[in-house]
């Protein structure tokens, strides 16, 4: 979903492994948020550390939008990660998050 002026700009940063059933969740609350409004507040942007695509815990690839230093300007971040996620401790995610407080 592509962000424009007055949206509230939303990231979600994929990291490896991460849990799909709480990425689309969130998503999709998103997404009928918009549904019931005439003015659709929200848009969002999937992100990973480089760009590449990120491959979830259950194995299935997601594409993203941008690498979290390209993103444009977001209002919130937030950081979709799974069980094992001390083992994927990414320091261009870290750097990048530091950069946008």
């Amino acid at each position: 979903m592509a962000l424009d002026d007055g949206d509230y700009g939303i990231g979600f940063v994929l990291v490896d492994e991460f849990s799909m059933i709480a990425f689309i969740s969130a998503i999709e609350a998103l997404r009928l948020a918009n549904r019931v409004t005439d003015a659709k507040p929200y848009a969002w942007i999937a992100l990973s550390s480089d760009g590449r695509p990120v491959c979830a815990s259950n194995g299935i690839e997601i594409s993203v939008d941008a690498s979290l230093n390209n993103a444009p300007q977001l209002d919130a971040v937030f950081i979709c990660g799974g069980v094992d996620i001390q083992n994927h401790e990414d320091r261009a995610v870290m750097a990048g998050l530091r950069r946008r407080v």
